[in-house]
């Protein structure tokens, strides 16, 4: 989860995201949809889906896992 959310973000941008409740009452899942520049082919977009699971730690909400 770490290396995925310090990724290259360079053309980054989220194009869907939708929120759920979790497997805990201090849990959420986050269904995003990341839209990025494709280095091998200039000017095209490249699409990438991943359910992330959200913990709250104090105070505030972090990756805990990425699917």
């Amino acid at each position: 989860a770490e290396a995925w959310s310090k990724r290259d973000k360079d053309g980054f941008k989220v194009t869907e995201l939708h929120i759920s409740d979790g497997p805990a009452e201090d849990q959420r899942l986050a269904h995003v949809t990341l839209s990025t520049s494709d280095k091998a082919r200039p000017g095209r977009q490249r699409y990438e889906s991943r359910t992330l699971l959200m913990a709250q730690l104090a105070g505030a909400w972090r990756i805990r896992d990425v699917r």
